[in-house]
């Protein structure tokens, strides 16, 4: 067969099964059957058989438009809403509300969805030679997955499909006539799409949260979580297993963080150059099969206490940190003995210690933190009902993978030159203004050390001052949330 006519059929199968219309609540077991019965099915096959197991355990948020006059709810067809403005004077001008439900997704899920999945997950493994390498564990978790984590399974694949189709044809007809044009590493191409799919939106700093992918299409705005949703839902219509990697907070700076990671040519889900996550306390991979790790190995140890880390609650999480930069364990010696079976390991973000991951605790009083993220201020706490409590001090986890303890030494001042709050391309200090530089004490508080009027542009210059601490530098007046701690060495500040 030609390419043209591979191409333009597989189109033509994907398109059909999207477009009829049937009602939602699939007979997958029929599915099963019909495929069981072909030897030429036995993709298929192995396809339905997934899916009907995950619809039986997933949930997905689905969003409708509800007519607060009424009180019922409304058809809305977001291909005719011309972006965020034209919904917004839809939902003023038809006085509707955009309300949210979980529902489980076999409740969702349309016979012709599924058959889009099984079709599309047919046609990639027979297509692409890359997808040969990678065990059924990553083909089934990360590109026939229909959904990213919980927002409604839509018609993505469709959509992206066509879309690439063009690429599509060239990337097909460089591997059938052997031209050389395009790499067998899987890699290579997923950094053009994912190029492809950054023109498809515009970034906006605003949260869009979690929405599907009608919302998407409508509005094509948002930020980096809805742009790695875009990059996922692209990779993986084009046939590349694809993953959403995330950084709930950096540890080295303030926020967090979302990007996309690809199969690679060893038949790995790894960062894509351009995309790694360099530099975090923690970064976790959206499993779309769940994982199952806050039911089965921490609820039972949590008493009486919440546990705090939601992106771990929610059991589709799977720590890549040492995919993504440099990790070792850390081990903590509590200062008391305690009957708490977990502790957390905490970092500074917007101008306060947050927890980031948790660690059992061995013999009362030894919590051991599993693949942090190097050259990270650190601070261990225990959980505390609703809460959390700060235990010890806190400490530097060093490029070796050692820790490393501030201890003030009062007996040798030191001058500095400071310029800046924080990493920030607009953090530096300025002329006319006031701040106050702190020092953490050995209980683990910041303790206020100066009080330094700044007189020139970038520079900011004060005396006999303890050596070897760690320091803060806040605006007098400001909220105190972006300024970041920082060492001095070598007559500069060191960020962390």
């Amino acid at each position: 067969m030609r390419i043209k006519d591979k191409i333009s059929l597989a189109l033509l199968v994907i398109a059909i099964t999207s477009c009829s219309n049937s009602r939602p609540g699939s007979r997958i077991d029929k599915m099963v059957r019909a495929y069981a019965r072909k030897p030429e099915d036995s993709l298929k096959l192995e396809a339905a058989l997934f899916l009907k197991e995950q619809l039986n355990q997933q949930c997905s948020e689905r969003s409708f438009f509800y007519n607060e006059e009424t009180g019922k709810t409304v058809a809305v067809n977001l291909d005719t809403v011309n972006g965020d403005t034209g919904l917004l004077d839809l939902l003023l001008n038809r006085k509707l509300s955009v309300h949210h439900e979980r529902l489980p997704d076999r409740e969702i899920m349309s016979d012709t969805l599924l058959a889009t999945h099984i079709d599309a997950y047919g046609f990639y493994i027979k297509t692409w030679p890359w997808n040969r390498k990678a065990d059924k564990q990553t083909l089934l978790n990360y590109l026939l997955a229909y959904k990213v984590y919980d927002e409604e399974p839509q018609g993505w694949r469709t959509y992206f499909f066509r879309e690439e189709q063009d690429f599509l044809k060239k990337v097909l007809a460089s591997y059938r006539l052997n031209l050389g044009r395009y790499d067998k590493n899987p890699m290579t191409i997923a950094s053009q799409l994912m190029s492809m799919a950054g023109n498809w939106y515009t970034y906006d700093d605003a949260s869009t949260g979690g929405m599907a992918f009608e919302m998407m299409k409508c509005q094509r705005k948002g930020d980096c979580y809805l742009g790695a949703h875009i990059g996922v839902y692209v990779l993986r219509s084009f046939g590349i297993p694809a993953a959403l990697d995330y950084v709930p907070i950096w540890g080295s700076k303030n926020g967090g963080h979302v990007e996309v990671a690809a199969l690679d040519s060893n038949g790995k889900i790894s960062a894509i150059p351009g995309h790694e996550l360099a530099h975090a306390a923690k970064v976790f991979r959206m499993s779309f099969i769940p994982v199952n790790l806050w039911r089965d190995s921490i609820k039972p140890l949590m008493g009486r206490d919440t546990f705090l880390l939601s992106n771990v609650v929610h059991d589709h999480s799977l720590d890549v940190t040492a995919v993504h930069t440099n990790a070792a364990d850390i081990e903590v010696i509590l200062p008391e003995k305690t009957d708490k079976k977990i502790a957390y390991i905490c970092v500074y973000n917007y101008g306060k210690w947050q927890p980031v991951y948790w660690g059992r605790i061995a013999d009362s009083n030894r919590a051991c933190f599993r693949q942090m993220g190097k050259d990270v201020l650190y601070y261990a706490a225990l959980p505390d009902k609703d809460g959390f409590r700060l235990t010890g001090s806190p400490f530097l986890l060093d490029t070796s993978g050692r820790k490393i303890m501030f201890i003030p030494d009062k007996k040798k001042a030191t001058g500095m030159t400071l310029s800046k709050l924080n990493t920030g391309s607009g953090s530096w200090v300025k002329k006319g203004r006031s701040y106050v530089l702190y020092c953490m004490n050995s209980t683990g508080s910041w303790q206020r050390l100066s009080d330094l009027a700044c007189i020139r542009d970038s520079i900011l210059t004060v005396e006999n001052m303890p050596s070897k601490g760690l320091y803060r530098l806040v605006e007098k007046g400001g909220k105190g949330q972006l300024e970041r701690p920082f060492g001095y060495h070598a007559n500069k500040q060191i960020w962390w």
